[in-house]
């Protein structure tokens, strides 16, 4: 579907982490051409738990040198960018097709593009994770508020097939970016929807938190 050659990939690729073979192998590495010497995406399709399954990938991508991961059990699924040795911070919501770049997958993220969230139980158990190894907050009201920015900007935004989402997080675009249009969504929501928060009511999450759930959410259409 994305162009690639079968003749560039392989199923079940051992893995050398540390100098020694991974117990597990890669379910399917795609190389950057026929000659399979250079890997560019690393695909997991097993059943682990969502945390435990982006972690083995991202092992992966960091022992290969590969760029692009996607991993999924069959129902969620989520996409990685790989810039630098263990730095996965910057946001793609799909992997590229053969020949496109990073700029191509960086295009606005419209309506007709969004997805249903099909295992949000996962993605709000890996959002609340993540929340409390770096930060001391109410996870539950302080997700919500953020889903409730992100409500107004499909209730409101998002009014045709090519209108582009305001709760985004672009690759290149910084946690403070990403913050500071996030609350300005969420304030519009308060003014719109007046018995769910009192007006001066603000998202309590620090910037890498609020632009993590931005990163976790922003492909979906809820």
């Amino acid at each position: 579907d994305l162009g690639y050659s079968l003749d560039q990939m392989n199923v079940e690729v051992p893995i050398v982490i540390g100098g020694s073979v991974h117990d597990k192998n890669a379910d399917i590495v795609v190389y950057e051409d026929e000659a399979k010497e250079n890997p560019t995406i690393i695909v997991e399709l097993k059943r682990p738990k969502r945390k435990e399954g982006i972690e083995q990938l991202k092992s992966y991508l960091n022992a290969t040198g590969a760029v692009f991961g996607y991993w999924s059990d069959g129902i969620d699924e989520k996409a990685l960018l790989r810039s630098d040795p263990n730095d996965f911070s910057k946001p793609i919501w799909r992997i590229p097709a053969k020949g496109e770049t990073l700029d191509d997958i960086d295009e606005p993220l419209t309506r007709e593009k969004l997805t249903p969230v099909k295992d949000l139980y996962s993605v709000f158990k890996d959002i609340e994770q993540e929340i409390l190894a770096h930060q001391t907050v109410d996870t539950f009201n302080e997700i919500f508020k953020v889903v409730f920015a992100k409500l107004y900007d499909e209730r409101v935004n998002l009014h045709n097939a090519t209108a582009p989402a305001h709760f985004r997080m672009g690759i290149a675009e910084s946690p403070a970016s990403v913050a500071v249009r996030v609350n300005d969504l969420f304030a519009k929501a308060i003014a719109k929807w007046k018995d769910v928060y009192r007006p001066g009511d603000a998202i309590e999450l620090n910037e890498k938190n609020t632009a993590y759930i931005v990163q976790s959410l922003q492909q979906y259409h809820l």
